[in-house]
């Protein structure tokens, strides 16, 4: 079956979902065809430029289409945090894009080794995936922790007040929102390989790949993502925590 027609097929599950919907009266009729339709035209403006990157294998081109990548990222996670902390973009975006090359550049120097390095079907992909979790679990360890520190100060100050650093007035907190943060990467590593069938290792199998083989990559995708989650955490963290206290350790109230 060719690709267009796949799609026109495909487009029958929103159909079917519409149906039930309906059928409950579910207020989700906008919603869905909204973002079904955003799907469809961002996923057929993404893939020309894939198609693209692809043909030309160009070192400058592949390098831009990941730092926009990564700046996309940055921007959704920073709009899923408060927006009152003055800074939070660069704070995001310097926490994801040093997670990030730490992360791949172990990988890309030890593991894959792909010639050339910037070969974009290796380098986009895996920073892709790369960034998508690294942004998910910043979001849900940024708003924890934003969310405690904003509605704990009483308990904050009064650990200043008795001789306390920021770092030990903020310490459960911050543990806190380290674990949430990395709590889905840690529940997928944990089920990896019993009942649920990892995404990657899934798409890899659909594409004909070796079940070994599969299951290798989908290793290398979980440690990954693991390894760059835990960087950007502590990076974003700690600029959270600087613009919540001042150079005098002063709790700062946005």
């Amino acid at each position: 079956m060719d690709t267009p027609t796949q799609l026109i097929f495909a487009l029958g599950l929103i159909v079917l979902t519409l149906i039930l919907a309906a059928w409950q009266r579910l207020d989700l009729l906008g919603s869905v065809v909204v973002a079904a339709g955003r799907s469809i035209l961002q996923m057929i403006v993404f893939s020309y430029i894939l198609a693209t990157i692809f043909i030309v294998r160009d070192p400058v081109l592949t390098l831009i289409a990941v730092l926009a990548l990564l700046l996309v990222a940055a921007i959704v996670t920073q709009k899923q945090l408060s927006q009152r902390i003055p800074y939070l973009l660069p704070i995001t975006l310097g926490s994801l894009f040093l997670g990030s090359s730490v992360t791949l550049g172990y990988v890309f120097t030890f593991v894959v080794q792909s010639t050339p390095w910037y070969e974009p079907r290796v380098l986009l992909p895996l920073s892709g995936l790369v960034f998508a979790n690294a942004m998910n679990g910043a979001a849900i360890a940024g708003e924890q922790f934003i969310h405690s520190l904003s509605h704990n100060t009483q308990e904050i100050e009064t650990h200043l007040s008795l001789g306390a650093s920021p770092t030990i007035a903020i310490a459960p907190y911050r543990q806190a929102a380290i674990r949430a943060g990395l709590l889905p990467t840690l529940n997928a590593l944990t089920i990896a390989g019993l009942a649920i069938l990892p995404s990657f290792m899934g798409g890899t199998l659909l594409a004909g790949f070796d079940p070994l083989q599969a299951g290798a990559y989908q290793l290398l995708i979980l440690f990954m993502t693991l390894l760059a989650t835990l960087i950007t955490l502590l990076g974003l963290l700690a600029g959270i925590t600087q613009q919540f206290f001042t150079p005098a350790a002063q709790l700062r109230r946005w």
